[in-house]
């Protein structure tokens, strides 16, 4: 193997990677981030702040949201291409040569669903308020 295959293979390998664990890793940020800062919403000392006429904790959590949700759509498009790219090698390969396109599938299939997951979580942030005080 030349060296200038050897940086080819290590990105390639990254980014399969990354197209398999980007969108769970994305979402699981975004549940913990949110979660913090709803628990700061919700004690009686949290400075009140609002920007443009939206409370900040709220616009600071589709903030996240939004920057999760682009993980973890690059993640399921980058699973997508990989897979796509690994559909032309030959059927007869060995099959440990063909792992990768199996890891793309999961990948794609996984990280897609984290997407729809963080959408899902972001959109509720705009229409339910962080905190609701009992009474």
């Amino acid at each position: 193997m030349t060296t200038t295959q050897q940086p080819q293979a290590s990105r390639s390998r990254w980014l399969l990677w990354f197209g398999l664990f980007g969108g769970h890793l994305a979402w699981t940020s975004q549940l913990v981030v949110n979660y913090y800062l709803a628990s700061l919403v919700c004690l009686p000392q949290a400075p009140d702040f609002s920007v443009l006429g939206m409370n900040g904790y709220v616009l600071l959590m589709t903030l996240v949201s939004m920057t999760t949700g682009g993980i973890a759509l690059a993640a399921t498009v980058v699973a997508f291409r990989r897979w796509r790219r690994n559909g032309d090698a030959p059927r007869w390969e060995a099959e440990p040569a063909r792992w990768p396109g199996f890891v793309a599938l999961a990948g794609f299939l996984l990280s897609g669903l984290f997407f729809i997951v963080i959408v899902a979580g972001g959109i509720v942030n705009l229409f339910l308020p962080p905190c609701i005080a009992v009474q």
